[in-house]
């Protein structure tokens, strides 16, 4: 199974894509929240950049797991944490971005269909608060070189604990 996400973050990740290979477990401290941490459970996922804006980027994630808001602490952990992310982000005010929920949106996943083996993709189409704060970004394009495959193979940058 592999899962395509969109998501807006603030700023810029250092690199265009790259993999996010850090633990996830509870936070030591607030219950609700997970966090990075060297003893907890393996996560991974890949990112790409599709475009820059001047105090965001929107960028596709791709987990290789499926960790409990595992694309919220990774951005966060990369220093890009999502727009109106209310757990994982400090409060900011977005202009021209009337989004009163994460920017996070599934857009597909792909998987195998269990009598026949088909590989089958189902996509989402943007809420329109998303699609409205894109616009008001002046979003180009949604275009990557490629669904999965992009960030699948290739060179790429590599943050982790301890790398």
């Amino acid at each position: 199974m592999r899962k395509q996400y969109l998501a807006l973050v603030w700023g810029a990740p250092r690199l265009p894509r790259g993999l996010i290979d850090d633990p996830i477990g509870r936070h030591p401290t607030q219950r609700k929240r997970m966090a990075v941490q060297a003893r907890g459970r393996a996560a991974r996922t890949r990112y790409e950049v599709c475009e820059r804006f001047a105090d965001v980027s929107l960028i596709r994630a791709y987990p290789e797991t499926g960790r409990t808001h595992q694309i919220r602490v990774h951005c966060a952990a990369l220093g890009c944490p999502i727009v109106a992310d209310a757990l994982y982000a400090r409060p900011r005010a977005a202009p021209a971005l009337a989004l009163n929920r994460q920017a996070l949106h599934a857009e597909a996943i792909e998987f195998r269909h269990p009598v026949s083996g088909e590989p089958l993709r189902l996509e989402a189409p943007l809420a329109p608060d998303f699609a409205a704060a894109l616009a008001a970004l002046g979003c180009k394009s949604l275009t990557s070189q490629g669904p999965f495959t992009s960030v699948h193979g290739g060179p790429s940058a590599r943050h982790g604990v301890g790398k």
